[in-house]
C-alpha cells in the first residue's frame, strides 16, 4: 500500500515538473517576443531622437536644456558656437555661470508662479556683450505633466534693437525739429489774431480759428509722440517712488488753459501717503490724457470726480463724471481697449485712453472700466513693497 502511494506521489511530482517546464517555455517565448518588440521600439526611438537632434542642430538659434536646478543637460551646435567652449566644460554645469542668476530667477518665477507656458526676456552673454538676444524660456514636462526641466531658445535681435534705437532717434530729432518752428508759428498766429480779429469777416474768422486749432492738434500729436517713445524701451523708464496725491494736482494744473471755463470743475477726494513705483513724468501724462478725454465729452460744463482708495496691497485712482452719458462711457471703453492709434474721424480726440493704458501697464498698473458705477474708470497700482515682491504692511 505504501509502495503504491509512493509511486503515485512520484508520478504527480513528475507531472508537475513537466507542467512547470511547459509554463517556463511559454513564458520564455513571451518574454523573447516582448524583448524583441521593446528593442525594436528602442531602435525607432533612437532614430527619432537622431532626427530630432539633427533638426535641433540645424536651426540657427542657440538652444539649451536644463534640469529643474538649471544644470545644463543638453544643447545644440549653435549654442556651442555661440559660447565657443568645449562640451565637457559646460555639461552638467549651472546655467547661472553663463547668464545672470538674478535675471534667470526673475523669469523662472514668472513661468512657475504665473503658470505661463513661455516667457521672453532680453539678455547678453559675457563673451559677446555687444550682441543682444531675445531668450524664450519654456518648461519640459513629462507624461504626467510634471516639470522636469527647462528649455532656453536664444534669438539674435542685435540688428532689430539697433534699428529700433535708430528709429527712435530719428523720430525724436524730427519731433523737436517740428516743435521749434511750430511754437513760433502758433505764437505769431495768436499775435496776429489779437490785432486783426475785429477786422475779419465771419468766414475769415472761421478759417483763422481752423488754422490755429490745426496747429494745436499738430502740437499735441508731436507731444504724445515724444511721450510714447519711452514705451518701446522699458529699460529706459526712470522709475522712482511717487505719491499719487502729490502727482494729481500737477496733471490738473497742466489743463488750466482747457479748464478756464467756470462751468468745469475737477475734484479730488481722499488722501494717502502710499507710495507707488513708477515713472513720474509718464504717469502725469497718463492722468492728463484721461482728463483731456473727459473734457472732450463734457463740453462747456460738468464735474470730474477723482477718488483715491488704498488697501494693504494696492492703490486705486477712480475717475467719474455724472454728465457723461452711458453711450459716451461705452465709447470711452472702446477707446480704452483699442490699439494705441489715432482714431479716425474723432475730432478733438488723440490717442488719449489707449496711451494712458500703455503707460499704466508699463508701470505695473492696470486700467479698468466698470460701466454703471459712479466712478467707472479705475486705475490700479500695486503699492511699492508689493511691486518689488515684499510683504505689504497694513495702513
Amino acid at each position: 500500500m505504501s509502495r503504491t502511494l509512493k509511486n503515485r506521489t512520484t508520478f504527480n511530482v513528475q507531472k508537475r515538473l513537466e507542467l512547470t517546464q511547459q509554463q517556463v517555455l511559454a513564458y520564455s517565448r513571451d518574454f523573447a517576443s516582448i524583448f524583441r518588440l521593446e528593442r525594436e521600439k528602442q531602435r525607432n526611438l533612437e532614430q527619432i531622437h537622431q532626427k530630432l537632434r539633427a533638426i535641433v542642430n540645424s536651426i540657427s538659434e542657440a538652444m539649451v536644456a536644463t534640469d529643474c536646478e538649471l544644470n545644463i543637460q543638453d544643447f545644440n551646435q549653435a549654442f556651442k558656437r555661440l559660447l565657443a567652449i568645449q562640451t565637457d566644460k559646460i555639461l552638467n554645469k549651472s546655467l547661472t555661470t553663463i547668464l545672470s542668476a538674478e535675471l534667470l530667477q526673475k523669469n523662472l518665477e514668472k513661468i512657475n508662479l504665473r503658470k505661463q507656458t513661455a516667457v521672453n526676456f532680453e539678455c547678453t552673454f559675457p563673451n559677446q556683450p555687444e550682441v543682444f538676444f531675445l531668450a524664450t524660456l519654456s518648461k519640459i514636462l513629462d507624461e504626467r505633466k510634471q516639470r522636469t526641466g527647462y528649455v532656453f531658445l536664444f534669438r539674435d535681435i542685435s540688428e532689430k534693437k539697433r534699428f529700433s534705437q535708430l528709429k527712435s532717434h530719428i523720430i525724436t530729432f524730427a519731433s523737436y525739429e517740428i516743435q521749434t518752428p511750430l511754437h513760433g508759428l502758433l505764437g505769431f498766429l495768436h499775435l496776429v489774431y489779437d490785432n486783426i480779429q475785429n477786422r475779419l469777416s465771419k468766414d475769415e474768422l472761421t478759417h483763422f480759428n481752423f488754422l490755429i486749432e490745426s496747429g494745436k492738434n499738430l502740437q499735441k500729436m508731436v507731444d504724445e509722440m515724444m511721450c510714447f517713445l519711452p514705451l518701446n524701451h522699458a529699460d529706459e523708464l526712470s522709475r522712482s517712488l511717487i505719491n499719487v496725491t502729490e502727482l494729481l494736482p500737477v496733471a490738473i494744473k497742466s489743463l488750466e488753459i482747457e479748464t478756464q471755463n467756470p462751468g468745469i470743475h475737477i475734484w479730488v477726494q481722499g488722501q494717502t501717503n502710499a507710495m507707488i513705483l513708477a515713472d513720474r513724468d509718464l504717469l502725469i501724462k497718463a492722468m492728463e490724457n484721461i482728463l483731456k478725454t473727459f473734457l472732450v465729452f463734457l463740453g462747456s460744463d460738468g464735474n470730474i470726480e477723482i477718488e483715491l482708495v488704498q488697501t494693504n496691497s494696492k492703490l486705486e485712482v477712480r475717475f467719474g463724471c455724472a454728465e457723461i452719458s452711458l453711450k459716451d462711457w461705452e465709447e470711452l471703453l472702446r477707446q480704452l481697449n483699442s490699439p494705441c492709434l489715432f482714431p479716425n474721424g474723432a475730432e478733438g480726440l488723440t490717442i488719449g485712453l489707449a496711451l494712458s493704458r500703455e503707460i499704466v501697464e508699463w508701470n505695473k498698473g492696470k486700467i479698468m472700466m466698470q460701466i454703471g458705477d459712479s466712478k467707472p474708470l479705475v486705475v490700479v497700482f500695486p503699492l511699492w513693497n508689493r511691486a518689488i515682491s515684499m510683504p505689504a504692511k497694513e495702513g
